[in-house]
Order: structure tokens, then C-alpha cells, then sequence
């Protein structure tokens, strides 16, 4: 099916979009750069640790493409595709991307961040399963209950930052 749909894509189409798969990559690098640089700028400018600025602001910002996707896909009636964008997003940046990352350049960290974040994620993790197993489907009630478990984190977070 697969190459049905797509084996009559025109070597010039098939070089256009490498192109712009390159310069896009090129354009995310730069934007990455930027995003560290104003991100430093902006947690020495309000005097806040930047493991804040990284647990807040940047990854809010990079879940916004998966946010977008899910949407999308529900409105689709493409509940799996969503759930396993979600959840492969999730895996993904805590084995691979922090692979990766320690494999290039490893770094040191404060513990106690990894603590506290540790067992968000598995109380959020427990949090999602039982939601989920509970008739099979996500409600906003349930999502909301989410919403105020992330806001509860942010603030231990802040709390846990200033104190150490």
C-alpha cells in the first residue's frame, strides 16, 4: 500500500523536500541555540535556578508539537495514535534523549531534582494507568486531576530549589 501511494513521486519533489528537511533541521538547531541562550538570560534576569526554567518554560514548549498532534488525532477518532504519541514521548526523552545527551557530553546534577521528579513521574504514571483502566477512557474530570498534579509538582519543584 505503501508503494502504491507513493511510488510515483517525482525525483525532483524527492530532492525539493530534502531541502527543506535539511534547512529545517538547520532552522530547529539554530532556534535550539536561541532558546538556551534567552532561557540563561532569562533565569539569571529573575533569579531562579535553571532547572526551573528547563522543567517549565522549555518543556512546556517542547511538548506543545505532541499536544497539537493528540488534538488533532482525537478529533480523528485516533485515540491510540494519540495515547501512543503521549506515552512513546514520555519514554522516549527519559531513556533515549537522556542517552544520547550523556553519551555526547555527561553532566552533573543535583540529586534531589532527580528525586522529586522521579517520583512525579511515577506517581504520574500510576495516576494515568488507573484513569485509563477505569472504563477504558480519559475524562476531563480525570484530566483535569492531572492538570492540578502537574501545578502540585511545579510548586514542590520551586520549593525543593529554594531550599537547596
Amino acid at each position: 500500500m505503501f508503494r502504491k501511494k507513493f511510488s510515483n513521486i517525482k525525483g525532483r519533489s524527492l530532492f525539493k523536500n530534502l531541502i527543506l528537511l535539511i534547512l529545517s533541521l538547520i532552522a530547529l538547531l539554530i532556534s535550539a541555540n536561541y532558546t538556551i541562550k534567552f532561557g540563561v538570560g532569562f533565569a539569571n534576569d529573575i533569579q531562579i535556578p535553571l532547572v526551573l526554567i528547563g522543567l517549565t518554560i522549555v518543556s512546556i514548549g517542547t511538548c506543545l508539537p505532541e499536544l497539537l498532534f493528540s488534538i488533532r488525532s482525537i478529533k480523528n477518532n485516533h485515540d491510540d495514535l494519540a495515547l501512543g504519541d503521549i506515552l512513546g514521548a514520555v519514554i522516549t526523552d527519559a531513556t533515549i534523549l537522556l542517552g544520547i545527551v550523556a553519551i555526547i557530553n555527561p553532566f552533573r546534577f543535583n540529586p534531589i531534582i532527580i528525586y522529586v521528579t522521579g517520583i512525579a513521574m511515577f506517581i504520574a504514571g500510576i495516576l494515568v494507568v488507573l484513569f485509563i483502566t477505569t472504563g477504558k477512557q480519559l475524562t476531563k474530570k480525570e484530566g483535569v486531576y492531572l492538570l492540578l498534579f502537574y501545578i502540585t509538582y511545579l510548586i514542590t519543584e520551586i520549593v525543593v530549589n529554594q531550599i537547596i
